[in-house]
């Protein structure tokens, strides 16, 4: 029986930004979906604020990089790609056979033009809404990679957002819940290996940034799976690996070559004293009146910090790059523990790597420590 909440996640297949706003567009396109009653505007704008203070809250805690603005003149596309989806792929669980998440072929009933190229450019999330009546996408994008990369570029300053919302049909597993799409993109193309405008001067972003807490544990698969096959398995089943963590140079230096990264959990232990040495009376001695102890204050207890290193799955785009495609990891460096990491636990990650955009490869070393959060449910 699949999950209480169960979110796929599908991720888009041109790694490039979103659209721009054309200047010829009508601006008053979400006017006129509500006056034609596509768009409850109250109810719309209270989950557009929803999932972008989602985004924004996630963002700033986890990469250290400022707040968007919903731009609701370029989300006409992603509106419409949200209700296509809602309608075509239907209750049962895509019981209407959706089978490209990011295309909208045409011909089909509510096939748009704006969906169509919002959907090649989009993250897009999937989601079954109960009591909470919260549409939290970050949650599961987080814990990925390729749906979180888009939504976290330094130099991204409006989000194109659209979301569409059903009622779950009698018969259906879930029946009486809602159902609701997201489409997401930025107006940052986080994809550039090269440094075309103002925005090369970006430093790298980090995730987990530097000092982040209840950091999530495990990686999130998705769709397309982008786990290298070498760590696809275990056994018959798939393994279960930790959080990804990523250096991203969105619009800066490419990674040329010589990347590594040390990954070592940070353990406080007590720091076991030397025993002092016991006295004892000489032989033949008398034993003196006891005098009254006096209470002591309790010592604190010491510790130290034992350094364990963790095993991990380095990946750049141009070695062993994801999916064997370096388009994939969107000039990030991406590194996948082996293994989940440890609850509520310190970590430092520190990667030594060559970047440059021509002439002498310049040496970097990037470090962050962060602290995971309770185990995975």
């Amino acid at each position: 029986m699949r999950a209480l909440i169960q979110t796929v996640l599908v991720a888009a297949l041109l790694l490039v930004a979103g659209p721009a706003p054309a200047e010829d567009a009508p601006k008053n396109w979400y006017d006129t979906a509500v006056a034609a009653g596509e768009i409850d505007d109250r109810a719309y704008r209270k989950r557009i604020d929803q999932i972008l203070g989602d985004v924004n809250a996630t963002r700033e805690q986890f990469a250290g990089v400022g707040p968007l603005k919903w731009d609701a003149g370029g989300s006409e596309g992603h509106f419409r790609h949200a209700r296509w989806l809602l309608h075509h792929m239907k209750e049962p669980w895509n019981s209407g056979g959706v089978e490209d998440f990011h295309d909208e072929p045409p011909g089909s009933e509510l096939f748009d033009l704006e969906g169509r190229a919002a959907a090649k450019v989009s993250v897009i999330a999937f989601k079954y809404i109960r009591r909470e009546n919260t549409f939290l996408p970050s949650e599961n994008w987080l814990p990925t990679v390729v749906h979180r990369l888009p939504w976290l570029t330094r130099s991204a300053q409006f989000a194109y957002i659209g979301y569409a919302e059903g009622e779950v049909p009698e018969g259906a597993e879930f029946a009486g819940w809602k159902w609701g799409v997201v489409a997401l993109s930025t107006d940052a193309d986080y994809a550039r290996s090269k440094a075309s405008d103002d925005r090369a001067n970006d430093e790298p972003v980090i995730c987990p940034t530097d000092g982040a807490t209840a950091v999530p544990v495990e990686l999130q698969r998705e769709i397309p799976d982008i786990v290298p096959e070498s760590l696809d398995m275990q056994g018959d089943q798939k393994r279960k690996l930790g959080f990804p963590i990523t250096f991203s140079f969105f619009g800066g230096e490419a990674i040329l070559s010589g990347a590594d990264v040390e990954l070592v959990m940070l353990e406080e232990v007590a720091d076991e004293e030397e025993k002092k040495p016991e006295r004892r009376r000489p032989p033949g001695s008398k034993r003196g009146k006891k005098k009254p102890k006096k209470k002591k204050p309790k010592k604190k207890v010491k510790t130290k910090t034992v350094e364990t290193i963790t095993e991990v799955f380095v990946s750049t785009p141009q070695e062993r790059p994801l999916r064997n495609s370096g388009r994939w990891n969107a000039n990030s460096v991406v590194v996948f523990p082996i293994e989940p990491l440890a609850p509520e636990t310190r970590y430092r990650a520190t990667l030594t790597a060559r970047t440059g955009n021509g002439g002498e490869p310049t040496p970097i070393t990037l470090t962050t420590t962060f602290t995971t959060g309770k185990p995975a449910k």
